[in-house]
């Protein structure tokens, strides 16, 4: 598996909306700097690079629910969640 898988820009459920929702979570920087984020159904941790905002699933687990070395806490001020469209 890849580091990151990218997804539709839509979100990680396909087209959808987006919703604001809160995360904590804790982040090594192992991608740079991203624009935002959210915990997905599925456990993972989806986020949107600056360079070209489309999706990214976190499939290495730089993002994880748990402190750990080279770890730093990270909490979002703008909070985002993709949701199926109805």
């Amino acid at each position: 598996m890849s580091e990151a898988t990218r997804v539709s820009s839509a979100g990680a459920y396909g087209p959808g909306t987006v919703a604001p929702v809160g995360y904590d979570a804790f982040y090594d920087g192992f991608y740079g700097p991203f624009y935002d984020g959210y915990w997905g159904a599925d456990g993972a941790f989806y986020y949107r690079a600056p360079s070209d905002h489309d999706w990214r699933r976190d499939d290495a687990q730089h993002f994880r629910h748990e402190a750990g070395a080279g770890f730093r806490r990270i909490h979002s001020a703008r909070r985002w969640e993709a949701a199926r469209a109805m």
